[in-house]
């Protein structure tokens, strides 16, 4: 979920760049409904829905009104923990996928990354777009990819993850197992200095990166670990909110949102009431917020049979 100042930035970056596909019109909420779902007050949200065709994977746009003034990240707060960070993509042709970035007029980073894990030699970018909104376009061995994600035969494949750096790796890890019912699928480690030369960091990096999902082929999320002291990775957990812009929170898909939501109230975790309301022309769903240890807001939306959304 994307906080934003307006729809049409995002709509042109994801829909004409990276070929997703909007979901049906803009939806508005009123007041009362903006309210309920996310405890904002006196604000009307228009709602965009964009999918990668062919999969479930996908961007919700918010656009609030008034809209927020601030962003949740800037380029000083790029190693600040507890609020999510990189929105990842994969193109089985990087080269060519980077040309076709800089055609359409978007400034990637000066740097790229390339770093070696135990599958072969990988390759990453940073688009800032708006909102300070951050994708991570990656290349590598094609082999590993089709464990990673279903859609490899175009310039981008769908959401591949969603990553933040944490605070606390066992709190976050056991929220997202005990309430979302998510594992470890993949874990890795990057030392090479071109990645921190990508991220803007002065200090010599030791990321390890921890990815919790369902499986592989499904979006998950990276947690991820800079190797730095404490002091170096300031939170942001009070800031991540969908009163300031950026990349605000993620939707779940659970097939049971009241046993979700027990687990998470026994926990302690931060949530709202269950709503039920239609968006992108679906029939009605139930679905709440809930906010994870390290301050990630989560949606959490009832569907009963998961495998065939």
């Amino acid at each position: 979920m994307i906080s934003c100042h307006a729809l049409e930035p995002h709509l042109a970056l994801f829909g004409g760049l990276m070929g997703l596909h909007p979901e049906g019109p803009p939806q508005t909420l009123m007041p009362s409904a903006t309210a309920a779902l996310f405890g904002v007050t006196d604000r009307q949200l228009r709602v965009q829905v964009l999918r990668t065709p062919g999969t479930r994977t996908g961007i919700v746009l918010l656009e609030f009104d008034p809209p927020p003034r601030a962003c949740i990240r800037e380029r000083d707060t790029a190693l600040h923990a507890d609020a999510l960070k990189v929105i990842d993509f994969y193109s089985p042709d990087f080269d060519r996928m980077l040309a076709h970035v800089a055609s359409a007029g978007y400034s990637l980073e000066p740097d790229v990354a390339a770093y070696e894990l135990p599958e072969g030699r990988f390759q990453e970018a940073h688009l800032w777009g708006p909102d300070n909104v951050i994708l991570g376009l990656l290349g590598g061995p094609r082999e590993f990819f089709k464990r990673f994600a279903t859609v490899t035969d175009r310039l981008f494949s769908e959401v591949q993850s969603l990553s933040t750096p944490v605070s606390d790796l066992a709190a976050v890890k056991t929220f997202y197992r005990d309430v979302l019912g998510l594992s470890t699928v993949y874990e890795y480690k990057i030392t090479d200095p071109s990645f921190g030369e990508l991220i803007g960091s002065e200090e010599t990096l030791a990321l390890h990166a921890t990815n919790v999902g369902r499986r592989t082929e499904e979006p998950y999320f990276g947690l991820i670990d800079y190797g730095l002291a404490r002091d170096r990775m300031p939170s942001l957990r009070d800031q991540a909110t969908e009163l300031r812009r950026g990349i605000v929170g993620a939707v779940v898909l659970v097939p049971d949102l009241q046993a979700s939501l027990a687990v998470a109230r026994r926990r302690g975790d931060s949530q709202r009431e269950a709503v039920t309301l239609s968006i992108a022309g679906q029939t009605e769903v139930s679905m709440a917020l809930v906010q994870a240890p390290h301050g990630v807001e989560h949606l959490l939306v009832q569907v009963s049979d998961i495998e065939s959304v």
